[in-house]
């Protein structure tokens, strides 16, 4: 086969799923579990934390952009696919060829 093939329920659902992700990461990044008691290291281990949740919240962001340039381009497949096809049935039709479809 050349050219390119795509299935439009993959991106439909690669879509889903990325923003299932994001919306769960999102959540857990935006609920931080209580300060830690770990004696002198407290300050460390939530800072840590700090750095976890503001990654997660990252990921999460990106998840979604990502997502949303998946959805945009599912549409876009098929304005390629039916805009070439009619431009190809155009030139036939423009060298004498009989009409296609």
């Amino acid at each position: 086969m050349s050219g390119y093939d795509y299935k439009s329920e993959a991106l439909t659902q690669m879509t889903s799923k990325l923003r299932k992700s994001a919306q769960n990461l999102a959540k857990s990044a935006s609920s931080a579990p209580p300060a830690p008691d770990a004696g002198d290291s407290s300050a460390i281990l939530a800072e840590v934390i700090s750095d976890l949740l503001k990654s997660g919240a990252a990921i999460a962001a990106k998840q979604e952009s990502i997502a949303g340039k998946i959805h945009a381009s599912n549409g876009t497949y098929d304005d390629v696919e039916n805009t070439n096809t009619d431009a190809l049935k155009q030139a036939h039709r423009e060298e004498g060829g009989r009409k296609w479809g």
